[in-house]
């Protein structure tokens, strides 16, 4: 390894005189692009990895009687991890409970592949982020690769990079053990190139809504039938346990070849890689005509030549939403939200049409809007930015006696904000014939159904898995009341 190559400065680059800035920051980009390609030249696609987070808000501004919101408003910080082979890593999610009273005695990694993660804030901080990179080093050590790790220049990714090799530098790469960590520059646009953000993050967040937009209506639609005294109360649903749960699903659902997509359209991957994916199974898969796709080599505008640089690829394609007539063009490649959001939209056109008063009191504001009910947390902070000048100050104050400040114990937290048994709504699970009637039901519509649906078969073969586990618990529990 060439030691010489491990030392720099994103800021190295100097203007002369009046010089244009944006232009030295483009060739920044541009070159390290090309230094990526040439790093990834020779790199199998399941060993390249990127990470990211993003704000997930679970319990929405709910007006109350008097039309006020309410300001109780949870969120948590999720941080994904995806490999170009369209791999997804256990996810990272991040909040200000030290220790969730629901969560007691739940492994959530086993549970939901979900590494919780405490902040004082709720964002993603310096330990957090070297608690995943640990953990996917473990990975990576189980398999006996090497993974090749890019990451934004967040200040806790640099923090945690610079915790787990001292003689690393942002501007090369970091080492450690079985990870190699490289970074974007300070003004790479992470919406336009960072893969995580060209669609996975979206689709994550439609599935999240949807899983938690269907759990919340049927325990309405329950209430309702039974005549609860106590009436619907969205935010007694709004639990850890059921928001672990729906972000478990939203993991799972994320498509293999959405994932590979977004890699492609970012631009990080060298031509030879690029070369080794079935493009036309990518984009058939997420729903776009294979005739009408064209790969289109872009040439980098950088400064410079390096005979091993990639060029960067943008695929143009047209994609259809579903609709019979109804086609979307997509800007460099990337789906359009009306793609992304489809399910989600149909599912708030179906509940606005049965029950709208139940739309307004979980929180949405435009059923016609499924993206923005899925974004709802806009650009909410998820890193730390760091040591700024009224932290100094503050310091200074605090350490001379000028300034007091109250310490909390983690006592007090149980008595604060942090939601108690007493927030949660009791669900009944159904009982061992209530879900074997359903499995039947199912198999029957699959069996004697006339509509065209995707792998029935495959799907029985699922529900008779189901349905032997269902037997095997019900068994044991006969067995031991027996006992």
């Amino acid at each position: 390894m060439d030691i010489g190559r491990r030392f720099g400065s994103f800021s190295s680059k100097q203007t002369h005189g009046t010089g244009d800035q944006s232009v030295i920051k483009s060739v920044d980009i541009q070159t390290r692009l090309r230094e990526l390609h040439h790093s990834f030249s020779n790199v199998e696609l399941e060993d390249i990895w990127t990470g990211s987070e993003f704000a997930v808000m679970y319990k929405l501004p709910i007006p109350d009687g008097s039309g006020h919101a309410d300001g109780n408003n949870g969120r948590y910080t999720v941080s994904l991890f995806i490999s170009a082979a369209g791999e997804r890593f256990d996810m990272q999610v991040i909040g200000m409970d030290r220790n969730p009273l629901l969560l007691e005695a739940i492994d959530t990694k086993k549970m939901y592949n979900i590494q919780y993660g405490y902040s004082k804030t709720g964002w993603q901080v310096a330990q957090t982020t070297v608690s995943m990179l640990k953990s996917l080093n473990a990975l990576a050590r189980e398999r006996k690769r090497t993974f090749r790790v890019v990451l934004d220049s967040a200040v806790p990714h640099v923090k945690a990079a610079m915790i787990l090799d001292s003689q690393g530098d942002q501007r090369t790469f970091f080492v450690y053990d079985h990870l190699q960590i490289y970074f974007l520059p300070p003004n790479f646009k992470v919406l336009r190139f960072h893969p995580c953000h060209l669609g996975v993050i979206q689709a994550f967040k439609a599935c999240f809504r949807s899983e938690m937009l269907e759990t919340l209506f049927n325990n309405y639609r329950h209430g309702v039938k039974s005549q609860d005294p106590y009436g619907f109360r969205p935010q007694r649903h709004l639990h850890t346990r059921n928001v672990f749960h729906w972000l478990y699903v939203a993991l799972y659902s994320l498509d293999k070849q959405l994932i590979q997509s977004c890699w492609v359209h970012s631009g990080l991957l060298p031509t030879q890689v690029i070369a080794s994916l079935n493009l036309r199974a990518i984009l058939s898969s997420n729903g776009v005509d294979e005739s009408s796709v064209n790969v289109i080599p872009v040439t980098s505008s950088g400064s410079g030549s390096d005979s091993n640089a990639a060029d960067v690829n943008l695929l143009n394609k047209v994609a259809s939403n579903g609709d019979p007539g109804l086609k979307t063009t997509t800007q460099g490649g990337l789906l359009p939200s009306a793609l992304l959001y489809r399910d989600l939209q149909q599912q708030l056109t179906n509940i606005a049409q049965l029950a709208p008063d139940f739309l307004r009191w979980i929180g949405v504001s435009d059923p016609r809007n499924a993206q923005a009910y899925a974004e709802i947390e806009g650009n909410a902070l998820v890193t730390d930015p760091g040591i700024d000048e009224i932290l100094i100050i503050r310091g200074v104050l605090q350490k001379h006696g000028y300034l007091s400040t109250k310490k909390f114990d983690d006592e007090s937290h149980v008595e604060g904000s942090y939601e108690t048994f007493r927030d949660v709504a009791e669900e009944l699970c159904p009982e061992h014939d209530e879900v074997m009637t359903s499995i039947g039901i199912l198999k029957t519509y699959l069996r004697l159904t006339r509509d065209t649906l995707p792998s029935c078969v495959e799907t029985i073969v699922q529900l008779n898995k189901v349905k032997k586990a269902v037997d095997a618990v019900a068994y044991r529990e006969t067995v031991i009341r027996d006992v």
